[in-house]
């Protein structure tokens, strides 16, 4: 049982615990006096007695949570208690209760269950009614939905059967006499395309004759004319043989006739690059000088390589003198 807590912001006096948790309003009223006490509560934190204040009247408000929980449980413990006794009474009651409304309604439910069977029954054959009408008349050409099929009365499906199959009937007639023309036509195409055959064939024998024969023309023509080519190509090949031999022959005496009169000049320029190379610098001391004459005695060596390849173009027969090894005692390299 609750107990009065002097550390809460509300007292037993000031509650109804009896009507707390089942009167609406109750509970707002004890928290309005909880409200109360913190709106006069003036906090204070330039302190340490207002801070140790303000500590307290924070346990207190938790505090009174505390106080007025406790009438909650309670209270939910006295409900319990009831509902606990309330079930135990009332649970032989209900199944007493329960058995006697099934004894009472079993009739009703035995016919309703023989009902429900019968119904489902009556439902299976309707449909496959139905559905056997919907076949046949597909059958005969007509597509219906089910539903439609299924709302006919028997009278009027009959006039639609009949019409159906009376259509359907007369559609077989024009649908075999089409067949037959058709056929009658196929055939006609048949005949006509092996009569046209047989033309084709006949004229095709007597046109390779034909063809036989001028291709025979064709190719003696061919080949006269190949013996005549080949005739007229060898008769050429003669001539320009010695025409080829007539020119080769001009060509050898021309060149030995060139190469008779450059012969003495190409001998003086062998000897002119030899002499080139045989150049006696003279005898210098300054550094300088004689890296100057390094430099030309290399470019002269350089220009007498460049004439005898010149010249050997000119005439292949005669080759260059072997170039003579400038000396160390020709050309001082100390201190180059």
């Amino acid at each position: 049982m609750a107990t009065e807590n002097n550390t809460a912001l509300i007292t037993l006096e000031q509650v109804k615990k009896d009507v707390l948790f089942t009167t609406p309003g109750e509970i707002d009223k004890a928290l309005a006096i909880v409200r109360g006490a913190l709106d006069e509560f003036k906090p204070d934190v330039e302190s340490e007695s207002g801070r140790k204040e303000i500590a307290s009247m924070a346990f207190k408000v938790s505090r009174s949570k505390t106080f007025l929980e406790s009438f909650k449980k309670e209270f939910v413990a006295d409900a319990k208690k009831k509902i606990d006794s309330a079930n135990l009474i009332w649970k032989p009651a209900e199944k007493q209760l329960d058995q006697w409304r099934d004894e009472t309604r079993k009739p009703l439910t035995e016919w309703e269950t023989a009902e429900s069977i019968r119904q489902a029954e009556e439902d299976r054959l309707k449909k496959e009614k139905t559905q056997a009408r919907v076949d046949e008349l597909f059958k005969y050409g007509v597509s219906q939905p089910f539903a439609t099929i299924e709302m006919l009365p028997d009278e009027m499906y009959e006039k639609v059967l009949s019409k159906a199959k009376t259509e359907w009937e007369a559609g077989q007639v024009q649908k075999k006499k089409d067949e037959d023309a058709r056929a009658a036509e196929t055939k006609r195409l048949v005949d006509q395309k092996a009569e046209l055959d047989r033309i084709a064939a006949k004229q095709k024998i007597a046109q390779d004759k034909i063809d036989a024969a001028n291709a025979k023309i064709v190719k003696d023509k061919a080949k006269e004319d190949a013996r005549i080519a080949a005739k007229k190509a060898a008769d050429d090949k003669l001539i320009q043989d010695a025409k080829d031999k007539k020119e080769a022959e001009q060509r050898a005496v021309a060149e030995a006739e060139r190469l008779e009169v450059l012969k003495p000049d190409i001998d003086k320029i062998y000897d002119y690059t030899g002499k080139l190379r045989t150049i006696v610098i003279p005898n210098v001391k300054s550094h300088e000088a004689r890296k100057l004459l390094l430099w030309a005695i290399e470019e002269v060596v350089l220009l007498a390589e460049q004439i005898e390849i010149k010249s050997n173009d000119l005439c292949p027969d005669i080759e260059a003198p072997a170039p003579e090894v400038v000396t160390e005692d020709k050309i001082d390299y100390s201190d180059i």
